[in-house]
């Protein structure tokens, strides 16, 4: 996909689902953008980019370090929802690791890995009073939401002095509303992404 074409795609996606990155550091959360990020007075280096698009697929990918010399937990948190109000439902399957949007124009799925682990905390919370929810960086866990929700999820990290890592997001879609595809499609990525090398 060329790149005019990529972001008209980007675009029309961006019209039905809002998928955004912040990276959760001693008690704050600082959104990330895409390109190059020096977040938390240039102690981590985040590389954003898109990895993959097409009309019913975006990946991403974040390569991460730490440029300190202490050992870190990081959390990366990404809040999925659906532009528009009407019809919308959030709802989270803790067996698949991943979250559901739905409206009435499809289904989709949203999930990633992180250093080849899946989702470490999700829920469904109401998008206007979330940010007082997640102050201590934990996610209450409400399996589902309608309306004026968005659904949250982190990816998990100890990293080392100087260690960098390899976060992946996705966001899947399906006209047909077959949670049957959307898990199979979630699968292959979660298996193909964990064993590649970036």
């Amino acid at each position: 996909m060329n790149i005019l074409h990529m972001e008209d795609y980007l675009i029309k996606l961006k019209q039905q689902l809002k998928m955004r990155h912040y990276l959760y550091y001693n008690g704050s959360k600082v959104r990330i953008t895409m390109g190059e990020n020096w977040l938390f007075n240039k102690s981590f280096h985040i590389n954003f980019r898109y990895l993959y698009t097409k009309d019913d697929l975006i990946v991403t990918n974040l390569s991460i370090s730490n440029l300190t010399d202490e050992r870190i937990r990081i959390k990366l948190f990404v809040e999925t929802f659906l532009n528009e109000l009407k019809n919308n439902y959030i709802f989270v399957s803790p067996k698949k690791d991943v979250l559901f949007l739905t409206n009435n124009d499809g289904l989709y799925l949203t999930s990633g890995i992180m250093n080849g682990r899946s989702l470490a905390q999700y829920g469904v919370l109401n998008k206007d009073s979330y940010e007082e929810k997640i102050q201590d960086g934990i996610i209450p866990f409400n399996p589902i939401g309608s309306g004026n929700c968005i659904g949250l999820f982190s990816l998990e990290q100890e990293l080392e002095p100087y260690e960098a890592t390899v976060a992946n997001t996705w966001t899947l879609a399906s006209n047909s509303y077959s949670e049957r595809d959307l898990f199979h499609w979630d699968s292959q990525l979660k298996s193909r992404l964990a064993f590649s090398k970036k």
